[in-house]
């Protein structure tokens, strides 16, 4: 499996290991249900629109779908956010990579890139995750291509995100200190400094402002990591709940080099112990 931290991990996880053709879910007392899946027919990690390969990395599903034709998607899917920032960030192209069931026998290496599970599989599977904060690390093996987890690592990346989000509450020009400029905007594909401008005008424009994080999820990517956690933004006119990810590489120092928002409550965990 990724090495996931106990202290800093998710609460449960999905990983996709391409090799074997399995998906492995698997929560916080190292309970596992492992079951059979088919990935994209071309080997290798995910580059260009229409390579027919799955892509390798740390995903988050983002919505159910239904509605679909019965036989290549069992009527049920729930797309990844591929490409995600790091994704972009290294000029990887496409879309609609889903995680989806199947109405006809299951076949290894069967898809154009999603990943595939019979559908009874997949709706058992949906019973035990969250959308939104359930990690899906897929690789070619289980943990081969994730970075190593430290607990040096992980210790460093939460305290680097409270610095953050003080900073943000403080309207302090510190909070831009903390992003790659250049990685950002490829990441974004916009200028750094357009969101810099932003960020400054909402600074002037709110006489303060509370930013609350709740506890911060630790996640090692193949070359990067994210961090994840709830966040609660209030200010004098406006306030929103919802998920922050943060993509983080490291050269002298680590830097921000994308992120999402996921607007919305919180979603309640459901990764319990499915075993009687």
């Amino acid at each position: 499996m990724p090495p996931v931290s106990p202290e800093h991990g998710p609460a449960c996880f999905l990983v996709v290991e391409k090799a074997e053709q399995r998906l492995v879910w698997t929560n916080a007392t190292s309970t596992q249900l492992v079951w059979q899946c088919s990935t994209g027919s071309s080997g290798g990690d995910k580059w260009r629109e229409g390579d027919l390969a799955t892509p390798e990395g740390v995903y988050f599903m983002t919505r159910r779908q239904t509605g679909l034709p019965e036989k290549l998607y069992g009527n049920l899917a729930f797309p990844l956010n591929y490409p995600n920032p790091v994704d972009r960030l290294r000029g990887k192209t496409g879309y609609g990579i889903w995680l989806h069931g199947r109405g006809k026998p299951l076949v290894p290496r069967d898809t154009r890139g999603c990943i595939a599970l019979r559908t009874p599989m997949l709706k058992r599977l949906s019973s035990l995750f969250a959308l939104q904060r359930t990690p899906v690390f897929i690789g070619e093996t289980a943990a081969s291509e994730f970075s190593v987890a430290e607990a040096s690592t992980e210790n460093e990346l939460v305290r680097q995100v409270q610095a953050w989000a003080e900073a943000w509450e403080a309207r302090s020009d510190t909070f831009f200190s903390f992003y790659a400029p250049s990685k950002f905007s490829r990441a974004h594909d916009a200028p750094f400094e357009r969101f810099q401008r932003r960020k400054e005008d909402l600074f002037e424009r709110y006489d303060w402002i509370e930013l609350e994080i709740g506890p911060v999820q630790v996640l090692p990517g193949p070359g990067y990591w994210v961090t994840v956690f709830e966040q609660h933004f209030r200010s004098p006119s406006y306030s929103d709940i919802g998920v922050k990810r943060l993509y983080w590489q490291h050269s002298s120092q680590w830097k921000i080099v994308g992120e999402e928002w996921v607007p919305g409550t919180w979603e309640p965990p459901k990764c319990k112990n499915p075993l009687p």
